[in-house]
């Protein structure tokens, strides 16, 4: 088959979880499919594009203007369509889209991502859409903790994206969500559209358990700091977790691994022990040696490829319950989940402490991904919705 893929973001380098999902699908699906990419393209990614030309017959660039973006999601404050649909908003895309429609003839087309949803419907076309995670619940999930300027606009798009969520997407013959718990809460809310789960797929020959001399006293979290969810967890976690730990591990170390951290996560740098890496390329290296991988989420609303990347290193996770939903993982099997502080805190020690309840959760969590979230389960569900729709 012939399948366009449209991504708000372009799909190289995979360090975060929209990039993830889409690089991964498209990698797997290039083995069997004719693969052509339209996307935008941010400053500074130029290069990115060739280690894609492995994977796609032929790719469309069009520059994004982040604060053309910001202006026009403004003036659209008020407007019935979700704010992010008109931030995404370009005529050149729109027209390289339709360029790429009239010459190729995709059989599908594939679009990443609510903001890009209104660029599929003038097609006749079997046509896709993955949610990558639902916003309506992303939203009803960060309000109570936001208490800044946005979040009277962030109440205003909560209602205009469950109204798109609930009807909007009818004209897509697939929907694709990351988990069953997402595809139940769409049906709940009465998304009048076909669902189908694509689960989230982990490239587990670059992502896999090495021999290693870990600090023992060192834990590690990843995360995009551009995500509120991420900031969000991690000044919780060394404002009110961290210091517990290191009443049982005084010379607890943490690594903070994410570019672009606004000034509060900057702050966390003051505590003993914490260091803030920055953006990296490559976090293999940072997970080896480390002890403990902690994912302190509050504000979940899909899987997080970097907890499954963890345990398919074969680092032990401590986690919140709902970073963890929908992946089947198993407390005091897979990870330790922990819902408060205190409990957070004392699953951390303990797995610092207990070599073999390390070992277990380690060789556990590595299990759940090779049998659940290869790259391979992954294309094997999106095969399976293609060949439905067409």
């Amino acid at each position: 088959m012939k399948i366009m893929y449209a991504t708000p973001s372009f799909p190289y380098p995979p360090d975060r979880g929209d990039r993830i999902r889409s690089h991964h699908l498209i990698k797997e699906m290039s083995r069997d499919h004719d693969i052509i990419l339209v996307s935008f393209l941010r400053p500074g990614e130029e290069r990115s594009i060739d280690a894609m030309r492995k994977y796609c017959r032929r790719i469309e660039t069009i520059p994004f203007d982040g604060e053309r973006a910001y202006i026009k999601s403004v003036f659209n404050v008020l407007s019935r369509r979700p704010q992010q649909m008109y931030a995404a908003r370009s005529a050149r895309l729109e027209e390289s889209i339709g360029q790429v429609v009239k010459e190729e003839g995709p059989d599908i087309i594939h679009i990443h991502s609510l903001q890009f949803a209104h660029y599929a419907e003038p097609y006749d076309i079997p046509k896709v859409i993955d949610l990558v995670e639902t916003m309506t619940l992303m939203y009803q999930r960060m309000l109570p903790h936001r208490r800044d300027a946005l979040s009277y606009m962030y109440r205003l798009e909560l209602a205009k994206v469950r109204r798109y969520e609930c009807s909007g997407l009818k004209s897509f013959d697939r929907v694709l969500v990351m988990s069953e718990p997402i595809k139940d809460h769409l049906v709940d809310m009465g998304c009048d559209a076909d669902i189908s789960v694509v689960r989230v797929g982990v490239d587990t020959e670059y992502f896999r358990p090495e021999m290693k001399d870990a600090d023992p006293d060192r834990i590690v979290f990843v995360g995009t700091m551009t995500f509120y969810q991420n900031v969000d967890g991690i000044v919780f976690f060394c404002r009110e977790v961290l210091p517990l730990i290191r009443k049982e591990i005084p010379g607890v170390k943490l690594w903070v691994i994410g570019g672009n951290p606004p000034p509060s996560v900057e702050e966390l740098s003051r505590q003993a022990g914490v260091e803030l890496t920055g953006y990296v390329g490559d976090i293999r290296p940072y997970l080896n040696a480390s002890s403990v991988y902690i994912a302190p989420i509050r504000i979940a609303t899909g899987l997080h490829a970097k907890i499954l990347e963890a345990m398919a290193m074969g680092l032990p996770v401590v986690a919140t319950p709902q970073s963890c939903e929908g992946m089947g993982v198993v407390d005091g099997e897979h990870a330790l989940l922990a819902a408060t502080p205190g409990i957070f805190a004392d699953k951390v020690a303990q797995l610092m402490k207990d070599k073999a309840l390390k070992k277990k959760i380690a060789e556990n969590g590595r299990l759940l991904v090779d049998n659940n979230y290869t790259s391979a389960h992954a294309a094997a569900d999106l095969e399976r919705v293609y060949k439905e729709i067409i």
